[in-house]
Order: structure tokens, then C-alpha cells, then sequence
């Protein structure tokens, strides 16, 4: 079996996040990780997709790019290394090859960050 936690990469990085915010992600990664020892006994793997900037129909990004596309596009040239802000369309691949086994069965207790390269900046 397969445990797949969604956190942040607010939890590891000053993304301008609120500070609660920031605080629940990294509680949730230290969650995900004991869940992995826990489970492994149990052949059930665990990991943690910590997401970065994501564009979705009702979310600040989307709004911000509604308010100013100037203003929005300069934060993606300056906070984004990939020069392109995700879509969930990124986050659900990664989900499927985790839960699947299709990428391996041997990932277990891992936090991985899918971010355009914003967390190798801060």
C-alpha cells in the first residue's frame, strides 16, 4: 500500500507564507515521516509531496495573475527558476507514480518538492 501526504514547501522555505501555515506543513512532514517507520513493517509505504507556487481555478495565484499580469509574471521570473508556475496537473502526476509503484516501490519517508526549482533558491 501507499500513504501520500500533501504539504508545502512552506514548511522548509520562506515563501511568504503565513506563519501557521508554514508551521502545519512542517508538522505534517514530521507526521509523514514517523508514519514511514511505522509503516514500513507493515509493507505500506509513506511518503509527503511538499507542492510549490501551483495555479488552480480558485487559488491566490490565479487571482494574482487576474489583478496584475505584470506584477505576476515578474514574481515568477524572480521566485521560479523553471520561468513557469505549476498546475495540478504536476502535483497528480507525481501522486499517481507514488501510489502506483509505477516509479518504485522502494521510496518510502520522503518529502518531495515540486516547485519549478523555487526551494534550490532560498
Amino acid at each position: 500500500g501507499s500513504i501520500i501526504f500533501i504539504g508545502s514547501i512552506a514548511h522548509n522555505f520562506n515563501v511568504r507564507a503565513p506563519f501557521a501555515y508554514s508551521y502545519s506543513k512542517r508538522a505534517l512532514n514530521i507526521f509523514a515521516k514517523y508514519q514511514a517507520l511505522r509503516l514500513a513493517r507493515n509493507q505500506i509505504r509513506v511518503n509527503i509531496i511538499n507542492p510549490g507556487h501551483i495555479l488552480t481555478e480558485d487559488g491566490i495565484w490565479n487571482r494574482r495573475k487576474g489583478e496584475s499580469e505584470e506584477l505576476f509574471e515578474q514574481f515568477v521570473s524572480e521566485n521560479i527558476p523553471l520561468g513557469n508556475i505549476g498546475e495540478v496537473e504536476d502535483i497528480a502526476k507525481v501522486v499517481f507514480n507514488c501510489a502506483s509503484g509505477s516509479l518504485t516501490d522502494y521510496l518510502i519517508g520522503q518529502s518531495i518538492s515540486i516547485d519549478g526549482g523555487t526551494s534550490i533558491l532560498k
